[in-house]
């Protein structure tokens, strides 16, 4: 999978649902755009600047959105390099750092006057 996407110029998703999109997070992580539907879950992780949203099961523009991207190699390596930056928020340390802070802010909240 890693040398796939290391090949790659950008990852299609025709992903008809996702409840999360892993696969989209590991692409962005390989500093590779995703191109996908605009549907719950995988446009809130694989969004604009860094991927290219088209209407749900709108297949001919998908097409379109790949021919499209495929021509402009260097959009695509300005969106990876976005992409890959933005994957870093996905990082299991920074995941927990998130969470930590969480945990500390609601440790000082004053319970007494809830």
């Amino acid at each position: 999978k890693t040398k796939l996407l290391a090949q790659s110029r950008f990852v299609v998703m025709p992903s008809r649902y996702e409840t999360f999109g892993i696969a989209a997070i590991e692409a962005m992580a390989a500093g590779r755009p995703v191109i996908c539907f605009n549907i719950d879950h995988l446009n809130e992780v694989a969004m604009p600047p860094w991927a290219i949203h088209v209407k749900p099961f709108d297949v001919d523009a998908l097409g379109v959105a790949v021919v499209d991207l495929w021509r402009d190699p260097r959009s695509s390596m300005r969106m990876g390099e976005l992409a890959r930056k933005r994957a870093e928020s996905y990082r299991w340390d920074a995941i927990a750092r998130q969470q930590e802070e969480f945990y500390f802010q609601v440790l000082s909240t004053d319970h007494a006057k809830a």
